[in-house]
């Protein structure tokens, strides 16, 4: 087998592991995620179609209901571009489904978040650091430099308040 095929099953396999998690929620089964997990349904920019992230929450604000999480690849990322365009989604945490607004934070505010997130979970944010090229020890300066200018947040809020 070539260096190359092997490439390809990896990254296939890689893949399916990552939209393992996806497919929890199309089966009503997000509640084995808790909430530290959220699936984002948003428009495409560029066909108009219905498409999927898989993200982590970074906070979640119980008094307004409100989640942040972190857009790691930057600001080119496909689903970060849609929302910008349309921030009409639909959010799906634990075993909630609700329609929401999605609101990129602004890079002084996406910081304060990075360095929030930083401070809960400190590997998590090492990790995202790392995976979005920055070579840090995720001391809070780090952590806030690299949310302001590399890493943006998104806010998004369910249109109806929470049921209990």
């Amino acid at each position: 087998m070539s260096a190359v095929s092997t490439d390809v099953e990896l990254s296939g396999l890689r893949r399916v592991l990552m939209r393992a998690p996806v497919r929890l929620y199309r089966w009503h089964l997000g509640r084995l995620l808790g909430e530290r997990f959220l699936l984002l349904t948003h428009i495409s920019r560029l066909n108009g179609q219905r498409r999927h992230a898989l993200l982590e929450v970074a906070a979640h604000d119980p008094r307004s209901d409100t989640y942040t999480v972190a857009c790691g690849r930057g600001t080119s990322t496909p689903w970060y571009l849609d929302v910008q365009q349309d921030p009409a989604v639909t959010i799906r945490v634990g075993g909630r489904r609700a329609a929401a607004v999605a609101q990129p934070l602004t890079p002084e505010q996406s910081g304060r978040a990075m360095r929030a997130y930083a401070r809960s979970h400190p590997q998590a944010a090492l990790q995202m650091l790392r995976a979005s090229g920055r070579r840090t020890d995720a001391g809070h300066a780090d952590c806030y430099q690299a949310g302001r200018d590399h890493i943006p947040f998104v806010q998004i809020t369910p249109l109806l308040p929470r049921r209990w």
